[in-house]
């Protein structure tokens, strides 16, 4: 996923193939709830919330969008 595309709020599902994110999050459902601006150069580029309470920053790349 493009992070221009990645809006906070938006419903995601971590891909399978995530490294970035926690091992325990890979295949996961969540929400995001924050974005770093396209001019950071760094890897950990978005926040997401899951239904357990707990939240991860993890890659653009290893996201998805869900619609409901």
């Amino acid at each position: 996923m493009k992070l221009k595309n990645v809006k906070r709020g938006q419903f995601v599902k971590v891909k399978s193939t995530a490294s970035a994110f926690a091992h325990k999050y890979v295949g996961a459902y969540g929400t995001v709830l924050s974005v770093e601006d396209a001019s950071y150069t760094g890897t950990l580029t978005v926040q997401v919330r899951f239904p357990d309470g707990g939240t991860d920053w993890g890659n653009h790349t290893d996201i998805k969008p869900i619609k409901l």
